[in-house]
């Protein structure tokens, strides 16, 4: 596991368990630093999906407020995970 940010990027891979292993403000950092997949807005949210490493975050915000996050790894888990969700709905 990663035990600080200067951790994270001496290594060239972080898993989706070492990420929700990871302290929030390491999460945070993590987050800012991920690649941007796509966004939507259903209804009053707004769901933004993330590349990190090799999985997946994704961010539901509702009235500039963090309401949720779903995670997944993996290409085929996103769409997979995705079937339900407003992305590709």
């Amino acid at each position: 596991m990663f035990d600080t940010i200067n951790d994270k990027k001496q290594d060239a891979l972080m898993t989706l368990d070492q990420f929700l292993r990871a302290s929030e403000e390491e999460q945070l950092q993590v987050l800012w630093e991920a690649r941007f997949v796509s966004e939507r807005s259903v209804q009053e949210f707004v769901y933004t999906r993330y590349q990190v490493f090799d999985f997946y975050i994704e961010v539901c915000v509702k009235d500039h407020a963090v309401v949720a996050f779903d995670y997944f790894s993996g290409e085929r888990s996103a769409v997979q995970a995705g079937a339900g969700s407003p992305f590709y709905g």
